[in-house]
């Protein structure tokens, strides 16, 4: 199966969201950078505890301290996504995007190749960490944990090619989450 694939600004937004937020590593790190955010303000109450005697003016000054973390707990993921979208306008400012917006993507027996205007990759199989669909809008062909193949849904000229083309997914042994 043969692929030309056009990404565009969006869809490397939308992947980069997806790796954040709803991949298992962006997932997982968030969780452990919530709880980290919250050892570290516990630690630091604990330290002001002790360092002014367990007073009243020690209660007194640990009450900010929750406040802020309290708030980092509940703003976390609107603060990531604001990282993205101001790594993104650098990226673009400095002319330096991390992708590739025009791509011939083909899929043979045994590896896939794709294509672009900078180089030429062959990749086994086996090398795909894992494949996601995302809403039915994107499929993301995972080499490793920071870096995929980007399928926007027009990549496909339809429903049929589309679905021949998760059955081919499918036989190819790999982990396939759908996300919704």
């Amino acid at each position: 199966m043969k692929f030309q694939v056009n990404i565009n600004e969006n869809d490397y937004y939308e992947f980069n969201i997806f790796h954040a937020l709803k991949s298992p590593y962006g997932e997982k790190n968030i969780k452990s950078s919530r709880i980290i955010i919250a050892v570290l303000g516990v630690i630091a109450a604990l330290l002001i505890l002790v360092f002014n005697g367990f007073t009243k003016d020690a209660v007194i000054y640990i009450i900010p301290l929750v406040a802020v973390i309290v708030i980092l707990e509940i703003l976390w993921k609107r603060i990531i996504l604001s990282g993205i979208k101001e790594t993104l306008k650098q990226l673009k400012k400095k002319g330096k995007m991390a992708y590739s917006p025009y791509a011939e993507l083909e899929f043979s027996e045994n590896s896939f190749t794709e294509i672009t205007e900078e180089e030429k990759t062959e990749r086994k199989y086996s090398s795909i960490e894992r494949i996601s669909i995302v809403e039915n809008k994107y499929i993301y062909i995972h080499t490793n944990n920071l870096a995929a193949v980007i399928m926007p849904m027009n990549t496909f000229t339809g429903k049929e090619q589309y679905d021949e083309f998760v059955e081919l997914l499918k036989g190819l042994n790999v982990e396939i989450n759908y996300y919704t």
